[in-house]
């Protein structure tokens, strides 16, 4: 069997218009029943080689039939199609399959594109992807979720046939331990000019090594302790951001209510979680 692919371009049709068309295979084949067409691309398929005459004709707008036009097209066998190989991979962070493939020389695509489809376990529907073309090679497909074997499956549709290019189990991504902040120095230096009895002021400079996945931000609590008066030690919530991937030294200035400690010194708790998960505690002095 084979297939044919028809575009008319001419003549660009307005709105109320469209085109009767029908077909047969000569020398003495039937008539195909009436289809009303557009400039729309379509597809005969399912069809037998052989020569067809095409019988065109222009509706107008008000119903009145234009004079038909005749055309004669050989249809040809279908070529077997030669599947390329594709490697398939699963990543996370964020969830995707990753779809990489090299083109062979003489490389024909299947003239209605791929479908590339996934799902869990070994039954239910594919969650499909269409392409008129392949993108370029490794492409990517979000993944709603992830963690989990799929199964995936890329077809290459012939318009009137499909052919399974890939159909295999791809496994979950393997779990890489994520590795906390740390090596943290916490510098206090009091800022001059500041009341030593009330409201007082300090640059405060936290340096560290980051997390194996970045932790750009941090929601920073921060409490006093140590304090001659408990029920009114002071706290705050600060929120930094913009934290280099690697090594990262990060300042900012603190206002307090003056409490002095029970051995005059000033104490507190800095407490935050990063991208592990994992909840850092650093505990502070001055001087």
């Amino acid at each position: 069997m084979a297939s044919l692919t028809i575009t008319i371009n001419t003549p660009a049709l307005t709105s109320g218009q469209y085109i009767k068309e029908r077909h047969r295979q000569l020398p003495a084949g039937a008539w195909s029943s009436v289809t009303n067409r557009t400039n729309a691309t379509f597809t005969l398929a399912g069809i037998t080689p052989g020569d067809y005459q095409f019988e065109f004709i222009l509706v107008k707008a008000d119903g009145t039939n234009c004079q038909a036009k005749y055309y004669t097209y050989t249809v040809t066998e279908a070529q077997e199609f030669e599947c390329i190989t594709f490697t398939v991979t699963q990543q996370s962070n964020p969830d995707k399959l990753k779809i990489a493939y090299t083109l062979p020389v003489g490389y024909v695509a299947p003239a209605c594109g791929y479908t590339v489809g996934y799902r869990i376990g070994h039954t239910g529907a594919y969650i499909e992807t269409r392409y008129t073309a392949l993108p370029a090679s490794p492409f990517y497909i979000p993944l709603p979720f992830g963690g989990q074997d799929l199964d995936v499956r890329i077809t290459a549709d012939q318009c009137d046939a499909a052919k399974i290019c890939f159909d295999e189990t791809v496994p979950k991504p393997p779990v890489v331990p994520c590795s906390p902040m740390g090596n943290f120095k916490f510098t206090i230096t009091p800022l001059e000019g500041n009341n030593q009895f009330g409201n007082r002021t300090f640059k405060c400079t936290l340096t560290g090594t980051q997390s194996s996945t970045p932790t750009t931000a941090i929601t920073l609590h921060l409490t006093q302790v140590y304090v001659v008066a408990p029920a009114t030690a002071w706290s705050t919530v600060l929120t930094l951001s913009g934290l280099p991937t690697s090594s990262f030294s990060i300042s900012f200035n603190l206002t307090f209510n003056h409490n002095i400690g029970l051995v005059n010194t000033y104490y507190w708790d800095a407490s935050f979680v990063d991208a592990c998960g994992f909840n850092q505690l650093i505990h502070l002095n001055y001087p």
